[in-house]
């Protein structure tokens, strides 16, 4: 299957069925390497219809993707960044002026290699773009070399690598793509 076969879309609230599989595809993609998180569907779904405050407060969007039978494969969100969440010291590496950050792309695991996450970083930047925002960061485990190339075919690079401090601390790698 080519990525012509999908679709993007921004996620519309209102239809709960759509809520569902956003939750559905997220529930699935991070049960995989290297998070192998649990997530119920009531957490997730909870979570999904959290994003619709970064819609009001942060200008952001959920896209998803469709493939021709309207089945939800993959999601991705970004929105203005703000600072609370991310390493201080990340802040010293980036300007204060306006950036988006990608909170998420998730692809269904039956789903992978198929064009999928290529179509939705484009959307995202696409938005950025109409945002006026000066760069696009966004941040992963170290261990997900799907999504750091991902990245890095997109224009991104490496700008900071957050170290596990505390055992409850994820490992984080930061990349930023300029726009202007």
């Amino acid at each position: 299957m080519q990525a012509k076969a999908f679709r993007i879309e921004e996620l519309d609230y209102r239809k709960k069925k759509d809520v569902k599989s956003v939750a559905d595809v997220y529930i699935q993609a991070f049960s995989m390497h290297p998070w192998n998180e649990n997530w119920s569907v009531k957490e997730t779904t909870d979570l999904v219809l959290g994003w619709r405050n970064t819609k009001k407060i942060l200008r952001g969007k959920i896209f998803i993707a469709k493939n021709k039978s309207d089945r939800i494969v993959g999601l991705a969100v970004g929105h203005y960044l703000i600072t609370p969440g991310h390493p201080k010291k990340l802040f010293n590496v980036i300007t204060p002026d306006y950036h988006y950050f990608v909170s998420e792309i998730a692809v269904h695991p039956d789903f992978h290699k198929q064009g999928i996450a290529p179509l939705l970083t484009e959307q995202l930047v696409k938005h950025a773009k109409s945002l006026d925002c000066k760069s696009i960061i966004s941040c992963t485990h170290p261990d997900n070399s799907p999504k750091i190339s991902l990245l890095e075919k997109h224009g991104f690079t490496k700008i900071y690598e957050h170290k596990i401090t505390h055992q409850d601390e994820m490992q984080s790698v930061y990349y930023q793509k300029i726009l202007r």
